[in-house]
């Protein structure tokens, strides 16, 4: 699952209140305060504008072991399933890989649609 926790450590880390990294990613305090506090999960295009503003890469938030070759293999991807989404993100950048482009795969449930949010984390890898 998500943790919200970490984005309130970088955002504290970075000496930014609440109210600074609204003003960053467009977004309200409470709604930041929620995701902080795991009282929300945010939607894609709410976490890309986060990790953006705290320039951290999407792939901070995956828990997992470290991995030292540059393929993921299925067994040992990290996986983000956000709550009531029926969507699970799999990190498939190594964690040990530095650079601007994180890859991720996004696998969606049969019988479910795609969001405007979830097209728009496919432009932001298309980018990348």
């Amino acid at each position: 699952m998500f943790n919200g926790g970490k984005i309130r450590q970088v955002r504290k880390e970075k000496g930014l209140t609440l109210q600074e990294l609204a003003q960053r990613t467009g977004l309200s305090p409470s709604l930041i305060s929620q995701i902080e506090r795991q009282r929300v999960d945010p939607t894609v295009s709410t976490f890309w504008k986060i990790c953006s503003s705290l320039n951290i890469p999407l792939n901070f938030f995956f828990e997992g072991r470290s991995e030292e070759s540059f393929v993921v293999r299925k067994e040992r991807r990290r996986i983000v399933e956000l709550a009531d989404a029926n969507v699970k993100y799999h990190d498939l950048t190594p964690p040990n890989k530095s650079g601007t482009a994180d890859f991720i795969l996004v696998e969606i449930q049969p019988g479910n649609k795609t969001k405007p949010e979830l097209s728009m984390c496919q432009v932001f890898l298309d980018k990348v």
